[in-house]
């Protein structure tokens, strides 16, 4: 795609990442997170064919000619959704949510896909003005975090999918068990 762009006289190439780069790594918590932190190290299977090498080609490819960026979204949700809510809307249907792995905190920033949409169009100004987004990565959020389980439940609630009784308890598993069955 670079160098398609690159014969065919492209200004500026706005490269659609993942927070994945950096997020993969399961190995800590990622509050705070900021454009200035490594790509992981360690990778789950997204984020290593998604991105880390395919982003620093991007923005390495950053030149007078052609001013390059990165936009890393994190989990998107809105008109035409057929990942995120449509596999909650089946867990819920199918009652497969009455058990917490780990404290049941873990927190998500679930991004609207108009709010990457106007991402992509800032950043393709930005790179054909004044160019200061040429060769850096952005995370795109709402900054709105919430407790996955909190989203999924209140989704549920929204439809009114009904949960048997044993959905309303938190039946809590430790995480370290699955960190077990991965290694």
């Amino acid at each position: 795609m670079l160098e398609a762009a690159r014969q065919a006289g492209v200004k500026a190439f706005v490269y659609t990442s993942t927070c994945c780069v950096v997020t993969d790594d399961m190995r800590m918590s990622h509050l705070n997170i900021n454009k200035q932190w490594p790509t992981s190290r360690v990778s789950l299977n997204y984020g290593e064919s998604k991105v880390a090498a395919a982003e620093a080609l991007v923005l390495g490819a950053s030149s007078s000619i052609m001013a390059t960026c990165a936009l890393r979204p994190s989990v998107l949700c809105g008109p035409g959704d057929y990942q995120l809510v449509p596999a909650i809307h089946a867990c819920i249907a199918k009652y497969e949510t009455p058990f917490i792995i780990g404290d049941g905190f873990n927190l998500w920033d679930i991004t609207h896909v108009s709010n990457v949409a106007d991402a992509h169009v800032l950043a393709v100004e930005n790179l054909l003005s004044s160019r200061t987004a040429a060769g850096e990565a952005f995370f795109i959020q709402n900054n709105e975090l919430i407790a996955l389980r909190d989203f999924c439940l209140r989704y549920g609630l929204i439809l009114d999918i009904s949960r048997p009784s044993n959905c309303r308890s938190r039946n809590h598993w430790p995480i370290w068990p699955g960190w077990c069955v991965r290694v």
